[in-house]
């Protein structure tokens, strides 16, 4: 791919949240790369929430 690819959800919101966490997942041309920076956002998210 040329491009990164668009979350799921942005172009249709009714996909579940985990069907399009796999979809995006497999749009991505590193996995593991894609792995952490989610791993990040989710901690960074729990540090606002406390």
């Amino acid at each position: 791919m040329q491009n990164e690819p668009l979350p799921i959800r942005q172009r249709d919101a009714s996909i579940p949240q985990k069907l399009a966490e796999v979809i995006d997942l497999a749009l991505v041309e590193k996995p593991e790369i894609y792995l952490a920076a989610r791993g990040r956002q989710r901690a960074e998210d729990r540090r606002h929430l406390c």
